[in-house]
Order: structure tokens, then sequence, then C-alpha cells
């Protein structure tokens, strides 16, 4: 079930996008999980892009939950930001990141410190007692990652519709 509702997720983003009605026909026809699923692990495996990420990106793959770490950092962003370097986030605690999303909090510390000296996150004051913020560049690598996966799914799906699957 969970498999299901990750490929509905991705499949409603991509509806959200261009306004097509890939969810609602991946709802009317569950058995498209079985034709998708294998075409989008090739896409993933085979992708480049996907194997070898940018550094910070690929800093934060490695770690338990590191997808949803990113995804969290992402969506705390202050919105409308344009043209600025560094991004403000609603995070100001390694410590209650780590709580909310059940990771280590010191394996987690270890990583901000390496994507600090990046210079893709920090802080904008007190270490912890303020927000943090994220770089464009980081920014960017996420979006740029979240495109390659999205397309690949695309393109699994428009595929297996074509051949009729399921």
């Amino acid at each position: 079930m969970a498999l299901f509702h990750w490929h509905a997720l991705h499949l409603a983003t991509l509806d959200g996008l261009d306004g097509g009605a890939r969810v609602a026909a991946f709802h009317a026809r569950p058995a498209l999980l079985g034709a998708i699923q294998p075409l989008i692990a090739d896409g993933l495996i085979g992708s480049g892009a996907v194997r070898k990420p940018p550094k910070t990106f690929e800093l934060f793959t490695w770690i338990d939950e590191g997808g949803l770490v990113m995804d969290r950092l992402i969506v705390g962003c202050e919105q409308g930001v344009v043209g600025c370097e560094r991004i403000a986030t609603d995070v100001t605690s390694i410590s209650a990141l780590a709580r909310h999303l059940n990771v280590s909090r010191t394996h987690l510390g270890r990583k901000f410190s390496e994507a600090e000296a990046f210079g893709s996150l920090g802080w904008s004051g007190a270490r912890g007692r303020s927000p943090l913020w994220v770089s464009a560049g980081f920014r960017r690598e996420y979006h740029a990652a979240q495109a390659v996966k999205l397309a690949i799914i695309d393109a699994a799906f428009e595929s297996s519709i074509l051949a009729g699957s399921a």
C-alpha cells in the first residue's frame, strides 16, 4: 500500500504541474503499479544524475531518512524569496529536527556540519537558537533531483499507458 501511495503522490505532483490526469488513471487501474514500478526502478538506477548527485544532496542521501531531512528543510524555506543566496527556514534546532524524524541527533549534526562547511546551510545567528538557512545552490540541487525523478516517473507512466499495461 505504501508503494502505491508513493507512486500516486508523485503522479499527483506531475498532474499539478501540467494539469494532467495521471493519478486518476492510476487509481482507476491500480494494476498499473506492476508495470510502472520496474520502469521507474530501472530509470532511477540507470540515471547518472540519481546515482551521483551534487555534493550536498549526496551528503544527505547517505543518512537514514536523508530524503525526509532535505524535504523538511526545503518545505520550511521562506516562500517568495528570489535572488537571495541564503533562504531562511523555519528550522532552528538540529535536535528537534532529529527527534521529529526519528534520526540520530549526533549523526545528523555531523552531516549538518559538513553541509555548513560546503556553504550549503548555516544559522542566521546563534547556532541552535536562530533560523537555519539553506543556500540557493542547495535548493537548486534539490529541485534538480526532484525534476529528474519526476521525469523518470512520467516517462514510465506514459510508457505503461501507451503499452496498454494492466
